[in-house]
């Protein structure tokens, strides 16, 4: 009996490891989602992000998540948290639109790969901002498109710590008795993480330019610290129970502040993960690399392109053309239908034959 439920824990511990939970905080109101829907699986969730963005995807699913979607005041932008944490049980998420399961994730951690390039296809000329962000290997990357304002970010650890020493850094609104120390390498990856997305929506809130250009702009945010601290400290340490608090204030308001600066227009995800898997995390990034470099080859592999920008203007062309020449059709057959066949009516001359003269 021991055994059994040992190996019903074992199972559970696994099934929890092996899944992730995918929670919408932000949802515009043209958009309206299950509060509890069903499992999508981790290769979907782009499909999805794409549709609820208004672009066609090349890959139709029988997901039921999304109830209504107005397709002509889609959302402004996309913003996608991956959380890496031990279990999707350490955090608590109070505030959100709907929480859905990723399916078969095993800490594969989901792409937005045909989003991008659905994004940089029809707005490429009017220079969308994608961003692409993950610390890996004390390296803190950020991949983006059109993003001038987030040049000279620090991107070493050692550039790192200088950021977060300076007086104008989040480290100062922390407890001065937290158990999270800057003089601590591995602390230095979470707080550094945190540090970069509070700079990068900064300077978009100072330059909003690249913001308020009517163009769909997508971002993409991975934190890893936690795993790290799990590893040096364990998961019952200090630090990271100080990291889950810190995190699960932080990310609501990243999120509110995120909505705010695009007029309440955002589309918000947050992914909550198990352990990361570098080799996962290496071809997402491989995949983002190619997409930056050359998006044309991304979009080749595609079996339909993602539709123009203009494409609502196409629709009501076309829509109320069709109508017009309907009504207009009916109308005709209406009044031919109950017209006086008498000797004025051009039926009647059309039809008549005449006598012929001698």
């Amino acid at each position: 009996m021991k055994s059994l439920s040992a190996g019903l824990l074992f199972l559970c511990g696994l099934l929890s490891h092996c899944r992730g939970d995918l929670y919408f905080l932000s949802v515009p109101p043209s958009i309206e989602l299950s509060k509890n829907g069903e499992a999508i699986d981790v290769g979907d969730v782009s499909h999805m992000i794409s549709y609820m963005m208004g672009f066609s995807t090349h890959k139709i699913t029988s997901w039921t998540g999304v109830k209504a979607l107005d397709i002509f005041n889609r959302p402004k932008a996309n913003l996608f948290i991956n959380l890496h944490v031990p279990s999707p049980s350490d955090i608590s998420v109070t505030e959100f639109k709907a929480k859905f399961i990723i399916k078969g994730s095993g800490g594969a951690a989901p792409s937005l790969e045909e989003t991008n390039a659905a994004i940089y296809h029809a707005s490429s000329e009017k220079k969308p901002v994608i961003v692409d962000f993950e610390q890996e290997q004390n390296v803190f990357n950020i991949l983006s498109y059109n993003t001038g304002v987030l040049k000279d970010l620090p991107v070493t650890f050692f550039d790192m710590k200088d950021r977060l020493a300076k007086a104008d850094s989040f480290i100062a609104s922390l407890d001065p008795a937290s158990c999270l120390n800057v003089t601590q390498e591995t602390d230095v990856l979470l707080l550094g993480e945190i540090q970069t997305m509070k700079d990068i929506l900064s300077r978009l809130q100072i330059d909003k330019s690249s913001v308020d250009d009517q163009v769909p702009d997508s971002y993409y945010f991975t934190i890893s610290g936690v795993d790290a601290l799990v590893k040096t400290y364990g998961e019952q340490s200090c630090q990271v129970k100080e990291a889950l608090r810190l995190l699960e204030k932080f990310i609501p308001e990243f999120t509110a502040s995120f909505n705010k600066l695009y007029d309440n227009q955002l589309l918000a995800e947050v992914n909550i993960a198990g352990e990361v898997k570098r080799e996962f995390l290496q071809v997402r990034r491989t995949r983002s690399l190619m997409a930056t470099a050359d998006v044309a080859e991304v979009l080749e592999g595609f079996v339909e392109e993602p539709v123009m920008a203009e494409y609502a203007i196409y629709i009501n062309i076309a829509i109320w053309i069709t109508v017009a020449i309907a009504l207009a059709v009916l109308g005709s057959s209406y009044f031919i239908w109950f017209m006086d066949p008498g000797r004025d009516s051009i039926i009647y001359r059309m039809t008549t034959q005449r006598m012929k003269l001698d």
